[in-house]
């Protein structure tokens, strides 16, 4: 076989060959939370669905929310409250490993601001997501919220 023809096999085979997942980082982790957390402060979905895994489940106190449709539907519920001054954030952030392609992120949640029905109101409590690599991009799998 001349060296055109193995050079021309040699490329068919690498550019069909999967590509090598490298390791979830604990910076990666805590740059996507960043992301995550700006997103949701955006109050549009369109902002956060490219973050959330096809078949994420999110447990909140209200319940279980599975797949992209309910999962929207339970965050634009709590989008739809009239708030002002609202703020929610994230704060002590804490990334355990549990394997090359997959990390849980423990943190606090924030959020605070001031309702006509309620008053000024802050609530904080406790997070959980675990994130994974999907088609090459980081999303969360499940998250996990609780007072």
């Amino acid at each position: 076989m001349n060296r055109c023809v193995s050079v021309w096999l040699l490329l068919l085979m690498v550019a069909g060959a999967p590509a090598v997942q490298a390791e979830l980082t604990d910076s990666e982790a805590l740059q996507f939370m960043a992301r995550f957390e700006a997103a949701l402060a955006s109050e549009d979905f369109a902002e956060v669905a490219p973050l959330i895994h096809p078949q994420a489940v999110f447990r909140f106190s209200e319940g279980d929310h599975s797949g992209m449709a309910d999962i929207r539907a339970a965050m634009e519920r709590t989008w739809a409250y009239e708030v002002d001054d609202e703020r929610y954030y994230l704060t002590d952030k804490r990334v355990l490993r549990s394997g090359k392609d997959a990390v849980t992120v423990l943190f606090t949640w924030n959020w605070s601001g001031n309702s006509a029905e309620h008053g000024a109101f802050e609530i904080v409590g406790r997070g959980t997501a675990q994130l994974v690599r999907h088609e090459g991009a980081i999303k969360i799998l499940l998250e996990h919220l609780s007072r």
